[in-house]
């Protein structure tokens, strides 16, 4: 399907995945929400129709629906998009790149490079790590706001890389590449979808694909940092700040890797949830007798340590930061 963004008018939702109709009902996953629904044969036909350059008036009288209506409803759903601008939670904005045209591959070099990051990236750091502590080279600075920059681009791009070539190696999807804007913070994102991927273990690989590869790229260039030259001094720095990166994007924030990590240990993988409703649905929610105590005893206390975890990390932070601004 040709996905026109930039159209006149809204257009089907390209991160929508839809199931075979069984007695002329659709059931839509919306990977964006990771909620499904369930649509009738002519509301869907009216969605699948909305591509962006037809007057959804036109395409109503098409399907004897109640398109203004239906509009409100699929706005409400996420199920359409104008725009690359998306807005999905509070202070959470998406902002479209690019949309492949094929959402799924299994080509032989995504794993070939999956498997040298998933097998490598140890290896490498300890290497490199292990080449600057026995190097007697001289550290020569140059700008230190360029290399920061330079480390934050290519962490960025091989974070966001690694994730897509996890996820389509093991036979997941990709939908889309863009920058997302939330909260005080910004950077790329790459939507995916891993739902069809059967082993949880290589789930878990896909949303730690990228910490690996930001720590990979640090191990070349604590070993480049290692030898003589007048860049080694900026080498470092973009290795320090790639392991920042990877430390970082691990920890159990809403939105971020090491979050969306502990759901799928903790068997919530298909919840956008945080540790707190966790918790709770681990003491009082209705699904808690298909848990052991034992079971939910561990649920409910890794929560509560990842809970204090959030409140302690950003003070470690700020008391960090306060600490370099009075050593000066």
């Amino acid at each position: 399907m040709r996905y026109n963004i930039d159209g006149k008018f809204p257009m089907m939702a390209n991160w929508l995945m839809v199931k075979r109709p069984q007695n002329g009902v659709y059931e839509i996953k919306n990977t964006l929400t990771e909620e499904w629904l369930a649509l009738s044969e002519d509301v869907f036909g009216f969605l699948k129709d909305l591509d962006g350059d037809t007057n959804p008036k036109l395409l109503g009288e098409k399907w004897d629906v109640d398109y203004q209506q239906l509009l409100d409803e699929f706005e409400e759903y996420l199920l359409i998009r104008k725009g690359r601008n998306i807005k999905s939670g509070l202070g959470k904005r998406f902002f479209t790149l690019f949309i492949p045209r094929r959402k799924r591959s299994s080509h032989y070099l995504l794993k070939l490079i999956n498997a040298s990051l998933m097998i490598g990236w140890l290896p490498i750091l300890i290497a490199g790590s292990y080449s600057l502590l026995n190097s007697y080279a001289e550290l020569c600075w140059g700008s230190i706001l360029l290399s920061s920059l330079l480390s934050l681009v290519l962490g960025i791009v091989f974070h966001e890389f690694a994730h897509v070539m996890a996820c389509l190696s093991y036979g997941g999807s990709l939908f889309e590449v863009g920058i997302a804007f939330q909260l005080f913070y910004s950077g790329a994102y790459v939507l995916i979808d891993s739902s069809r991927i059967r082993s949880r273990l290589k789930r878990i690989q896909v949303m730690a694909a990228g910490a690996e590869a930001n720590l990979m790229l640090a191990g070349i260039f604590l070993f480049l940092a290692s030898l003589e030259g007048k860049w080694n001094g900026c080498f470092l720095v973009i290795a320090i700040n790639n392991i920042l990166l990877a430390i970082y994007n691990m920890t159990f924030a809403s939105g971020l890797d090491g979050n969306t990590v502990i759901q799928e240990i903790l068997g919530f993988s298909d919840s956008k949830c945080g540790v707190l409703e966790i918790f709770l649905e681990s003491i009082w929610g209705r699904n808690r007798k298909n848990y052991s105590v034992y079971n939910r005893g561990v649920m409910a206390t890794t929560c509560l340590i990842i809970a204090c975890y959030h409140i302690l990390f950003p003070v470690v932070i700020i008391n960090s930061i306060l600490m370099l601004i009075g050593a000066y």
